[in-house]
């Protein structure tokens, strides 16, 4: 029956028992806490010490002959190590308080909704045997009978089977607990999994988990799967693709999990051993603990509790405290003298004072360990001669005519010794699963033996010692403590030797197909003996396979596990590795670039890269593959003329050329020839076009998509000509994914133009290209540029924001880090060109942006616009912010920054902000230098829509000026000028009425003014603040009533109606948040009056 639950306490000694080999299956046991070299190992080798281990002969015969024995016990004995079942699975003996905490944490974690307003991580941590999984067993039991699902998966410290392969076992015995509800959830499962996860992302979903498939047991998914081919992006290295496709994973990897958890079904995943985890791992498990659309949903993870503090279970634990988890570390220690009374007690029928003894003695032997307290209690019950009992000293000690040296500070010796009792063909076989880690095959073993293990095998598993899975055949060891056992039968020395060994006999035996399948076992098996391979023609073979490996980590997303990979590849090339082997040089050398610079070793990547440039053949592809890495560390590094330059270069090598000198009547050349081609095109036939296939062309489209937006921001007037290029090379070599960028981009070029019914058709291809090639590493630039371009020509901005919002996500998610900041860039322009969104609600979104952006490690592009952004409303919003003399202070640094950074987006965005602020304080001589220092740096883009806000900027500061300046012919100028600025704004109005016909009327309002057309000016007036009113934007009726009012006040001598309209433009702004312009305004008035006056 289980104990009371009692208040939770942090750090209580206490402990679950019930503690037996397979409760403790988890709890790994390394070698090296015991002596590694037995006795008979040390007299073999004081007379063998002048041989070098590396005959195989020498391990895999004459060593092993050594270890065989005459004799071999009964089954019925080698079941000492089985499990006892001394206690009841659900007694507990001092966990009281652990579980309360862990059940507590549980309870609080499944209450809280998404989007949840604190996130968690709970972790399970303690020594070696301090039953970590049998407590976590209490959890399960609950999670089950309450009709949730526990899922768990172990890491292995021989780990074979790729960095996330515990998180797709613990998704396959989830699967297995929604088959064994019944059809019902099996339906309910595949309906929310369909609803949340994008088709599209299935297929890839299920090639990282196999068990999804049979889950969807679907024949259209298995048809998804099969054809589902890999971007076609110019190149097939998975780190090139890995900035991009990285973060998609993790992102429908979310999802997922969002799906298979409810309320009523809730889910638990466990991770244990997170000691032997790597850092790719970690990188994929932050990206689901950091889900706050996540509910009813628990992480659990455990660990031995001596990880180094640089470790990457540490440093994966701190990174999710720094993101604000909350991390519930339930920490377990050794068992207290009364909690081991108290098994004792419930375990042997004595006498009260032998009973105290015996927990005593037990206690002393094992300083409270529960493992070694329970395999102790286990031999007693099974052997009680195992100790003797002096009643009169009433002490008990070990009888060493039936233990032997067994007993020591660890029971693995017990084990051991045990094996070393079994026939040689037994312990040849054990110690190669040990090595082999989990779900080995008998193909395997026998490659790595060469010889038959099929009466081994079952005699092994007819023990208890090996457990063999039917569905996929494969054999596992029973326990880590085992495993530990079994390991320890290799000599210390020989273990290098023996992993080499076994490495070199898979690689040279398995065929390719297996190989690929048991990739990172065999790799893990040479890693372990790399130092001892003689020749270097073996060392190459041994680092090609290591570049499979890392091109197959890289697709499961395990990049850290890439990089080792790669590194040691690049460890094993010789000392003449240009000349001796080439191509698989330039291979590593290349993944090894993009890898360094993903993790930001600039040293490195500059280092690898200069020598590709020094011995690079130029003709070879993984050459240009290289120069291509080239253009996009530039590009990111904030050197966009030297990116473009590159680009340009590595270009014209491929006979793709680009005018180094972009000439307007060359563009409308180029402009009217393609729309002419496309034209005779329907929308049908441009999505039938073949499959691009010319590597040279496919290398082209890569690097014209690493200029697209370092041109569009940096030299714009070459942009345009990498689009038509683009759409060139898609027209005449066939589409790729990258074509869904070229036909996004035309269609923006021809809105720019002002050619947007044109645009809207192109935008759609583009959306549909994605869908085709599931090209979900350009999802985000496709957003970009349909939502942000092409689609705000002809509709109300505020219809994009939402769709920008999850460009920004999907472009982080994914990598493409450059075209998440555009969509967030562009969200925030709408958001204050709509005027429906007030200072707390712009300010909300922007710390979205934020907070999202530094979650993925990218705070260092918040700073070109989204800072500064923040920076200018805080002045705005304060009541004693400076926006009048914006040049000092914070105003000043966030146009120096924006200037400094180059980026035409950002200069745009500051300057149009600064002259907007300064226009509703009624600076307008101010607001209008300032937009005329903006175009000199910034040319318009004459009939785009982009330009319709710095266009009624600058009208209604050229009218304002005009109304306050004396000399006729400056004002002649001024009114001339905002004149011709009306008629640019009344054309984009035809496009997209909804967004620039308030703006217009205002304009046309106060042409009328000037031109002393009373009755015109004041329909035109009313009209303006009626349409704006009416239309949610605050600036708009602001504006209008500001300019209404001193109409009325000054030219009209109306003060009535021209202080309400003031009054109410001041009331507007401070329920805005603008309390900067409210208070300047507030002053404004009083010389209003005074001139009205006067």
């Amino acid at each position: 029956m289980m104990m009371e639950e009692e208040v939770p306490t942090k750090r209580a000694v206490r402990m679950v028992v019930g503690f037996s080999e397979s409760s403790l299956e988890d709890e790994q046991l390394s070698p090296s806490i015991v002596d590694p070299v037995k006795p008979a190992a040390r007299q073999r080798h004081a007379s063998d010490t002048s041989t070098e281990p590396t005959s195989s002969q020498f391990f895999f015969d004459h060593d092993f002959t050594e270890y065989s024995s005459s004799s071999e016990r009964s089954a019925e004995e080698d079941n000492l190590s089985a499990s006892s079942g001394s206690f009841s699975s659900k007694k507990l003996y001092g966990r009281e308080s652990h579980q309360a905490e862990l059940f507590a944490t549980y309870e609080r974690i499944m209450k809280d909704r998404a989007p949840r307003v604190e996130l968690d991580y709970v972790l399970i941590s303690g020594g070696v045997g301090t039953g970590k999984q049998t407590l976590a067993s209490a959890l399960r039991r609950k999670v089950k009978n309450e009709g949730g699902f526990f899922c768990a998966g172990t890491f292995e410290r021989m780990n074979q089977r790729g960095p996330v392969q515990p998180m797709v076992d613990a998704f396959a015995e989830y699967v297995q607990q929604v088959f064994e509800q019944g059809q019902e959830e099996i339906d309910e499962a595949q309906r929310r999994i369909r609803s949340m996860v994008d088709e599209k992302d299935l297929p890839s979903l299920m090639r990282i988990l196999p068990s999804l498939r049979d889950l969807m047991a679907d024949d259209r998914m298995e048809q998804n799967v099969s054809d589902t081919t890999e971007e076609e992006v110019g190149s097939p290295c998975p780190c090139d693709k890995s900035p991009e496709t990285r973060g998609h994973s993790h992102f429908a990897m979310m999802k997922l999990m969002r799906a298979i958890s409810r309320p009523e079904r809730p889910v638990v995943m466990m991770l244990s051993n997170l000691q032997w985890a790597g850092v790719c791992t970690f990188e994929f498990l932050k990206s689901l603990v950091l889900d706050d659309m996540n509910d009813s949903f628990m992480f659990l993870g455990l660990t031995r509790d001596d990880v180094p503090r640089d470790s990457p279970v540490s440093n994966f634990l701190r990174k999710i405290e720094d993101q604000s988890v909350r991390i519930t570390n339930i920490e377990l220690q050794n068992l207290e003298p009364d909690d081991v009374q108290e098994m004792v007690s419930d375990s042997f029928l004595m006498p009260q004072e032998q009973s105290t003894s015996l927990a005593d003695f037990l206690y002393d032997c094992s300083s409270g360990n529960p493992f070694f307290i329970d395999h102790c209690i286990y031999t007693i019950k099974h052997e009680p001669r195992f100790l003797n009992y002096d009643k009169e000293k009433n002490s008990w000690s070990i009888n060493s005519d039936v233990a032997g040296n067994y007993i020591s500070t660890c029971p693995i010796d017990l084990m051991t010794k045990k094996f070393e009792t079994y026939p040689r063909e037994q312990k040849k076989v054990l110690m190669v699963v040990a090595c082999l880690g989990s779900h080995s095959t008998q193909r395997m073993i026998e490659a790595a033996l060469q010889e038959d293990v099929t009466s081994p095998l079952k005699i092994l598993v007819k023990k208890g010692k090996l457990t063999r899975d039917k569905k996929d055949g494969t054999y596992t060891i029973g326990s880590n403590a085992l495993k530990a056992a079994a390991y320890n039968l290799i000599d210390q020395e020989l273990k290098p030797a023996f992993h080499l060994e076994i490495g070199l006999r898979l690689m040279r035996t398995l065929c390719h197909e297996e190989l690929d399948d048991r990739l990172f076992c065999v790799v893990m098996q040479l890693q372990n003996g790399l130092s001892l391979i003689p020749d270097q023609a073996t060392k190459y073979k041994v680092a090609a396979l290591f570049v499979r490996a890392a091109e197959k980590a890289a697709l499961t997303f395990s990049f850290q596990a890439s990089l080792r990979a790669l590194n040691t590849a690049y460890d094993l090339l010789g000392p003449n590795h240009w000349e001796d082997a080439y191509e698989l040089t330039i291979v590593i050398y290349n993944y090894l670039a993009e890898m360094q610079f993903q993790l930001n070793d600039n040293e490195r990547v500059d280092k690898l890269l200069d020598d590709i440039d020094k011995n690079g053949r130029e003709q070879c592809t993984h050459t240009l593959q290289a120069y291509v890495t080239q253009v996009h560390v530039l590009g990111v590094r904030g050197q966009p003329g030297a990116a473009i330059d590159k680009g340009m270069a590595i270009l014209s090598s491929l006979g793709v050329h680009l005018p180094t000198k972009p000439r307007k009547l060359s563009l409308i050349w180029s402009l009217s020839k393609l729309g002419r081609e496309v034209k005779r095109k329907s929308s049908e036939m441009l999505r039938r076009l073949p499959r691009m296939t010319d590597p040279q062309k496919l290398t082209a489209m890569q690097v014209l998509n690493l200029l697209f937006l370092d041109t569009f921001l940096h030299r714009r007037e070459l942009w345009p000509f990498v689009v038509l290029k683009m759409m060139k090379l898609s027209l005449e070599s066939g589409l790729s994914a990258i074509s869904s960028v070229a036909f996004a981009g035309y269609g923006a070029l021809l809105c720019i133009v002002g050619r947007g019914e044109e645009g809207q058709r192109f935008g759609k291809i583009a959306l549909d290209l994605v869908e085709l090639f599931d090209a979900n590493s350009f999802r985000s630039r496709c957003i970009g540029l349909v939502y942000g371009c092409i689609l705000p020509a002809v509709q109300p901005w505020r219809n994009s924001i939402d769709h920008l919002r999850e460009g920004h996500r999907l472009g982080l998610m994914t990598g493409d880090i450059e075209f998440a900041m555009f969509n967030a860039n562009l969200a925030i322009a709408f958001m204050l060109d709509d005027g429906g969104y007030k200072y707390d609600d712009l300010m909300s979104q922007l710390k979205e942006f934020v907070d999202l952006t530094e979650a993925h490690g990218q705070s260092h592009h918040l700073h070109s616009l989204i800072l500064p952004t923040m920076s200018i409303l805080q002045i705005y919003n304060d009541p004693n912010g400076d926006i009048v003399d914006g040049r000092g202070g914070p105003m000043k640094d966030c146009l120096k920054d924006a200037l400094e950074s180059g980026n035409g987006l950002s200069i745009c965005m500051m300057y149009s902000c600064r002259a907007f602020f300064l226009f509703s304080a009624g600076e307008y001589r101010k607001s209008l230098k300032v937009l005329e220092e903006k175009k000199a740096l910034i040319p318009t883009m004459n009939g785009s829509i982009f330009d319709a806000f710095t266009l009624y900027l600058e009208g209604l500061s050229c009218f304002s000026c005009a109304r306050l300046e004396q000399r006729i012919k400056t004002r002649t100028m001024l009114i001339q000028q905002g004149k011709k600025v009306m008629k640019s704004l009344q054309k984009l109005s035809l496009q997209n009425p909804d967004s620039c016909m308030g703006k217009v009327i205002l304009l046309e309002a106060e042409y009328a003014a000037l031109s002393r057309k009373t009755s015109l000016a004041k329909q035109k007036y009313s009209q303006a603040i009626a349409l704006s009113v009416g239309h949610g934007n605050s600036f708009e009726a602001v504006f209008s009533k500001q300019l209404a009012g001193i109409y009325y006040c000054l030219e009209l001598r109306d003060m009535q109606t021209g202080m309400k309209y003031l009054t109410d433009a001041i009331d507007s702004l401070k329920a805005w948040g603008g309390h900067a312009a409210s208070e300047v305004w507030e002053q404004k008035v009083e010389v209003i009056k005074e001139k009205a006056a006067y």
